[in-house]
């Protein structure tokens, strides 16, 4: 008899591909594979059964994705090796060189977003971490291995001691305000309120954005414009806007709303988030307006909700 949390939602179609009640709501396989997930109730549902190869893949790569294990099948798909292969992920292969998904969300981020950027220096950098998978792992060694170890906050940091042994030459680096007992052997703990440059050909830069926790920072990639944001900001489907989340927010809701506001002056196109879903600006303005737009909101909050 299966566990109650693992049964099958009863919001899925029926078919062999099906989401159980373990599912934690993160939002991963709605963005990765929307033609087969939709969020249905509270939490995320089978609403199609993959058809195409394209369609199979994607929910195949979604199923590796999920931080829960919560996307299962009545019988197993030999097309899931496959789909483990594809990692990294290039995340807009025309349009963003050398930007890559990793997959394999923690549930201890809540299901946050990993990346590895591959600069053609291919002093790689990984932008928080994946679940540690050995097959994961000799993927990224094949794609250059690690350089830099980034880790935007504390909460997207659990796991990084398995990377590091994987890639002993790897470098973390994370903000002092964010030193936990899981994080306190992370090689460069960088200080004050910066930015400060992650690599000395000047590639990357560190911006200090307090507010989701007091050690928050985002890591600009200049070269494809790029900002990884871990959970500062992100595009919400909730609210079909920028959002900080302001219920998780542990430095006070006017501090990452000031966040924002800097951010909103950083000269990036692509917002590559931990928490919410990936977006691109269509210009400056935009940028700028969606920014302080969230700012605002964030400072409202901050006027009439109580943490």
């Amino acid at each position: 008899m299966a566990l109650k949390f693992k049964r099958r939602r009863t919001q899925n179609v029926t078919g062999n591909l099906f989401v159980d009640e373990s599912c934690i709501d993160c939002d991963a396989c709605r963005w990765m594979a929307p033609a087969t997930y939709k969020r249905v109730g509270l939490g995320a549902a089978v609403h199609k059964q993959p058809g195409t190869e394209s369609e199979v893949q994607g929910a195949l790569r979604a199923v590796l994705a999920c931080p829960t294990g919560s996307i299962r099948s009545l019988k197993g798909d030999p097309r899931v090796k496959a789909a483990f292969t594809q990692f990294p992920v290039a995340v807009a292969p025309d349009q963003l060189k050398g930007i890559f998904h990793l997959g394999f969300h923690t549930v201890a981020s809540g299901g946050s977003t990993p990346y590895l950027i591959v600069p053609p220096s291919r002093q790689n950098i990984m932008v928080d971490v994946p679940r540690y998978s050995k097959r994961l792992a000799d993927l990224v060694d094949a794609a250059g291995g690690v350089r830099y170890l980034f880790l935007t906050h504390g909460d997207n940091a659990h796991g990084h001691a398995a990377w590091k042994a994987r890639f002993p030459a790897a470098e973390r680096v994370m903000h002092a305000f964010d030193t936990l007992p899981h994080t306190r052997r992370v090689e460069r703990r960088i200080d004050g309120d910066g930015p400060w440059q992650l690599d000395p050909e000047g590639t990357a830069k560190i911006v200090y954005t307090p507010g989701h926790t007091y050690g928050s920072c985002a890591l600009l990639y200049a070269p494809a414009r790029a900002l990884f944001t871990g959970d500062a900001v992100g595009w919400s489907w909730r609210r079909d806007a920028l959002d900080g989340w302001s219920r998780e927010n542990r430095a006070g809701l006017p501090r990452q709303a000031a966040s924002m506001r800097a951010l909103a002056e950083e000269d990036f196109e692509w917002m590559l988030p931990g928490r919410g879903r990936q977006l691109k600006f269509a210009n400056a303005d935009e940028r700028r307006g969606q920014l302080l737009e969230a700012a605002d909101a964030f400072e409202a909050a901050g006027q009439s909700f109580t943490l």
